[in-house]
Order: C-alpha cells, then structure tokens, then sequence
C-alpha cells in the first residue's frame, strides 16, 4: 500500500473547547510554557531572572567561556548578588520611570511600607518623607502635565493612600478633599488626573495641574453607580471606565459639564487589574476574557470574547486572576491567576493568533510594562517571595529548567473511520542550536490497547497519556542549526496526537513550526 506524507502547521494555540472531529490538525490540546506566535507556529518561551539593578545573569556571552560548567558558574554568582525587595510578604507594586525600576514592599513588621529604587548597587529605599499605610497594591502611569521633557512625572495609587507624584527625587501626595483619601486607580485624560473611589466615585483633577482638586479651577466628580476597576483609553477620543458588573465610556472636552458618560454594558464589566490595550483594550469578565473594538460610526464600540476555544480551561481559573501586562513587541496580553499559572494571548496584527497556558512557577502578584535605556521593551513582575523578576530575560527560569510541553490536536487526516499506519513524524523547527525534545504519540484518542509505537526504539505503550520518564523517545535532528527533527514510529490507528517535551535550562527559545506524518490508508474501522 502506497505511503502518503501530510503537512500540518502548528497554529491556532490551545482549543479545549471544540469538539474532537472539529479542532483544525495543528491546534492544541493543552500545553505548557509555549506561546503562539505572530508569524505561525508555537515558540517556547522566554525565561525570567531576578533583578534589582546590578549586572543580569543573562547579560554572560556564552562564547566568553571555554566551557558550559564555566559560563554556568558565572551565571549563577551574578544571580546570586541579586538581593530580595527589603521587607516581608508580596511586591505591591512594580514600575518603570526614568530607567529605573520602582517597588513597594511592607517593611519588616508589617507597620508600614517602603518605596524602593534599583541601583547598580541593589534596592535602595525612596525617602518619601511620610508614613506610607501597608498592604495597598499600586497601580501607576508616566504622565506629562507641563510640556516640557523635563515634566514627565510618575503617578501612582494604591487604595491605602493618597494617590501620589514623583519626579524622581521628591515625592508629594495628591490631596482630592475626599475623606477617605485613597483612590485604587488613575488614568490621564484630556489633561486632567482622574481617580477611582470606592463606591463609584470618578473625579477627576484641575485641567493641567494634577495635585490639584479643586471646583473652581476645573476638578469635579462623575458617579458611576458600580465599583470601578479600571480605566483604559478606546479610539474616539474616550477612554472606558470598566467596573466589576458594568463597563462605561467616558468622552468630551475638559469641563464639568462637557465630560459626558455613557453606559455601555449593565452586565459585563472587568475584574480588577485585567484591563490592558494593545489594538483595543481588553479584560477579563467573569464570562471570559473580552476585547472592546471601536467600529466606524464615531463613539461606537462593539464587544469580541476572545476566551471561547478555552473556556473549560479558563472558568476555574476567573476568579483567581491576580495580574495582566502586555508585550508590545510580541503582540500579547498575559493574564497571571494565583496559582501561578497564566494565559498567553498572542495577536496577529488585530486578529487573535492563540491562546497558551503557562507555568512560571512563581506567582505573579503585579508586573509593568516598560523600556530599558536603549529603549527596548522592559518587562517585570514581582512575586510573593519578595522578588522582583525581569520577563523575557534570560533561557531559564531565574535559574531553573524550563518545563515545557505542547499536545496537538488528534488529526484524522481527513478521514476519521479509515484505519492508516504511521511511519515517522518529522517536525519544522526554527532554532539558532540544538534543541533536546522529547516525544510521545499517542493514537486513537489514547486507546490503551494499542500496540508498542516506536520501531525497535524502545518498548513503548502508544496509548494513553503516561508521562513515565521511559515512554519517551528522542528526535533526531538533521543538522547543528535545526530545519527539521524527526523520529520513528511503527503503530496503527484513526488519528494520531503527539505529546512533546522540552526540559531546557541554558538553550535559547525554539519556535516548532509544523509537522510532516508518514502513514498508509487502510480500511474503515469495523
């Protein structure tokens, strides 16, 4: 019988949701510690390492060393100068103002808590001049309110406080008059300051001047009506104001009475610290994650669920959520939930190119999108063991393998009752050195009555989902700098998946492009 070969790219991310016949060859199962790219594709993720301002470990050039154990050692003494946030419990608060990266932390104790600068010499304490109330958690921006370069101020607030402004040397409170003076989010908008208070409360400062608050120069408040918990700019001119059961648009001119708020949804709204933008803003609701597109008529929006193809995954995991960041140069939303996991949802341009689960390890408590000196992309996030990491930093996993794995849709190939035989796999794979992966293929959704997989390889079970160390095999691969890898099999069956493995330390990031299946097309199943 005549052998055929089928190619399948590696797109669309995880699909938990459709139905088996239904998820397109090349769609995901589960996976972990992969990220759908751009440009097609599944690419293992970038690592993490902590940071405080002195030299990263990643900055170490491997070819400086004659050896792998050598450039090890220098890797791990520079992370082990990197020093813990002063202070006990989570990271309140991360941000980047100026190329210097900025966290709160409560002191030792528990009576109050501390601003910390990085140096090149560790974390050194911000004298704020007051008493900063513990257990907040920040939320920042970088606003100009003077025009000039030189009046790029940093904003924050922490529901604790009075939200605040530094210039990088001094720090001063923003006073509003309110009698519980502690606003849990900010927002610049038509040259005004605007905060959030519990139960509604939108106000906004004096126009060009925001530690100002009074009536007479132009600051005023807007009720809401439902707990605000976040605002993100929309196209129009507006900005939305998401609250935890409704979601509001804020437009106008500067002026109490020109600002006009409308309502967009009385059911759906945000969880708190979900909302972020690329294209258009996007948020987790308690249905799944949302997106907020601008259509043509000027002012109106129209709403996209994103979350669809994961809900089973996702549902669980909603109320849990803990953090949200972008990636501008990857062209991402990252959602983080308490038990360390996270989702990945990567864009092509302003479509959705897939949705993938990760694992850091780490639970990710705040995090902040920034620039470093050169004006690359900076991204950090600080954990409950008193860390702050820096994202996309570094192979490792601030100095651990990185565990990761992708399972593949079962694929039929086009006919889902015809019996074929599999031969070999081999996969398309972009990498800059050798990568070690590891594979399991698995057959007729994981029947455990099929036959031994691998050809005179290993003796090896193609069923089920065992994770048994000895149940995977190797690939080979046809050169140094990989285009393709591949490995034996000798099994029968409808349709075939395949479990891959990557457990990586020090090795750049590999992006597997698709796959190549040898099979045979035999009878229908009787």
């Amino acid at each position: 019988m005549s052998r055929n070969t089928q190619y399948f790219p590696f797109a669309g991310g995880v699909n938990s949701d459709t139905p088996s016949l239904s998820i397109p060859a090349g769609s995901l199962i589960n996976s972990t510690n992969y990220e759908a790219s751009s440009n097609g594709g599944y690419r293992r993720i970038d690592g993490f390492e902590r940071y405080d301002g002195r030299t990263a470990p990643s900055s170490i050039n491997v070819f400086d060393y004659d050896t792998t154990a050598l450039y090890t050692a220098a890797v791990e003494t520079l992370r082990g100068a990197i020093s813990l946030v002063p202070g006990e419990g989570n990271i309140l608060g991360v941000w980047r103002y100026n190329n210097i990266t900025y966290a709160f932390r409560n002191k030792v104790g528990g009576a109050d808590a501390g601003m910390y600068e990085s140096t090149v010499g560790g974390w050194v304490e911000v004298v704020t001049g007051i008493t900063l109330n513990p257990g907040g958690r920040y939320e920042f921006i970088n606003a100009n309110y003077g025009g000039h370069a030189s009046t790029m101020m940093m904003y924050g607030v922490d529901g604790a406080n009075k939200g605040f402004q530094f210039d990088g040397t001094t720090y001063t409170e923003v006073s509003t008059g309110m009698t519980v003076d502690t606003p849990a989010h900010l927002h610049k908008y038509k040259n005004h300051l605007w905060y959030s208070f519990t139960g509604g409360s939108l106000q906004y400062s004096s126009l060009g001047i925001p530690t100002t608050w009074l009536a007479l120069t132009g600051a005023a408040e807007l009720g809401i009506g439902d707990e605000i918990t976040g605002f993100r700019d929309v196209a129009g001119d507006s900005f939305v104001v998401v609250c935890r059961n409704s979601t509001h648009i804020v437009s106008g001119t500067p002026g109490a009475a020109d600002f006009n708020v409308s309502i967009y949804s009385d059911t759906a709204g945000a969880l708190e610290w979900t909302i972020q933008r690329l294209a258009y803003p996007v948020y987790l609701d308690d249905n799944g994650v949302l997106e907020l597109r601008s259509v043509q008529s000027y002012g109106d929006f129209q709403t996209a669920t994103l979350s669809q193809n994961i809900s089973k995954i996702l549902a669980p995991l909603i109320s849990s959520a803990t953090a949200s960041m972008i990636s501008r140069s990857k062209n991402q939303y990252r959602l983080y939930f308490s038990n360390g996991t996270g989702m990945v949802f990567t864009f092509s341009g302003n479509k959705l190119a897939g949705i993938m689960p990760v694992n850091y390890g780490k639970t990710v408590k705040c995090c902040c999108n920034g620039v470093d000196s050169n004006g690359d992309e900076a991204l950090f996030f600080g954990s409950d063991d008193g860390y702050v990491y820096q994202l996309d930093a570094g192979y490792s996993f601030d100095g651990e393998e990185v565990n990761a794995w992708i399972r593949p849709s079962f694929n039929h190939f086009k006919s889902p009752e015809h019996v074929k035989r599999f031969f070999k796999i081999v996969l398309e794979i972009d990498a800059d050195e050798t990568s070690d992966l590891a594979f399991l293929p698995v057959f007729d959704y994981g029947d455990p009555n099929q036959p031994d997989a691998f050809e005179g390889i290993l003796n090896v079970s193609g069923g089920g989902s065992s994770w048994d160390e000895e149940n995977w095999e190797a690939f080979y691969y046809d050169g140094a700098i990989i285009s393709s890898a591949y490995g034996y099999l000798d099994a029968v069956g409808k349709n075939f998946s395949l479990l891959i493995r990557s457990e990586l330390t020090y090795e750049k990031p590999h992006t597997i492009q698709g796959a190549i299946v040898h099979f045979s097309q035999r009878g229908l199943k009787r």
